[in-house]
């Protein structure tokens, strides 16, 4: 059982605790179909960041910072409730920055990096109105969290079911699939090459014997 490593109320650590809070962060974006009149962007997008599972992150996030291309007006855009998104449009990808800061301000903020999607990778191509999407599934992984923070993370509240573009439920089970798969060659593999070592050990146990033989028979 994990114990406070004080007795100073919130700010005490609760030693040997470990919460991790699964999370998705990416973008959706829709083309409009042809390049807009009076700025030429050719797509609406969304980036965002969201818990994996049903629970309210708002409750151990305090905000969500998404740094933009230097291009956009404000491209430093600061979201303090859920939904943490930013929506925007524009006709180029580039990198986005995205920093998540905790109820705890003594617990480091966590920075992840998003490369905004608007195509699809080819040979896919997309009508109009079709939409492309890049999420990705990530931990946060909290060692030792005070008091405060462990409360905070423990006590998230659930919240209408959300719905990723990946299931990442079918996603684990075809990647342990795959594990299996492939440890299961290495294995098989591994006894074929023992196997091999086997008999060429044999064989010159059996070369060497009949040397022996020979010698002896040229001595005599």
């Amino acid at each position: 059982m994990a114990e406070l490593a004080s007795s100073d109320g919130q700010s005490g650590r609760v030693k040997g605790a470990t919460v991790i809070k699964p999370i998705i962060y990416g973008n959706i974006a829709q083309s409009f179909g042809k390049k807009r009149e009076e700025d030429n962007h050719t797509h609406e997008w969304t980036v965002f960041v969201r818990p994996y599972k049903d629970e309210d992150v708002s409750q151990w996030v305090k905000k969500v910072q998404f740094k933009l291309h230097d291009s956009y007006t404000d491209p430093v855009r600061v979201l303090t409730s859920a939904p943490f998104e930013v929506v925007e449009t524009g006709w180029g990808e580039f990198e986005i920055v995205i920093k998540i800061f905790f109820t705890d301000p003594t617990e480091k903020p966590v920075t992840l990096y998003h490369a905004l999607k608007l195509f699809a990778t080819p040979p896919v191509t997309l009508t109009p109105g079709k939409r492309v999407f890049s999420e990705h599934y990530d931990e946060i992984v909290f060692t030792d969290p005070t008091h405060f923070m462990y409360s905070c993370l423990m006590n998230a509240t659930p919240q209408q079911s959300l719905k990723h573009e990946v299931d990442y439920i079918a996603h684990e089970k075809e990647t342990m699939t795959l594990i299996t798969n492939a440890a299961k060659k290495v294995e098989e593999e591994i006894a074929d090459k023992k196997k091999l070592i086997q008999n060429h050990k044999e064989t010159k146990e059996q070369y060497v014997s009949e040397i022996a033989k020979l010698e002896c028979e040229v001595k005599s």
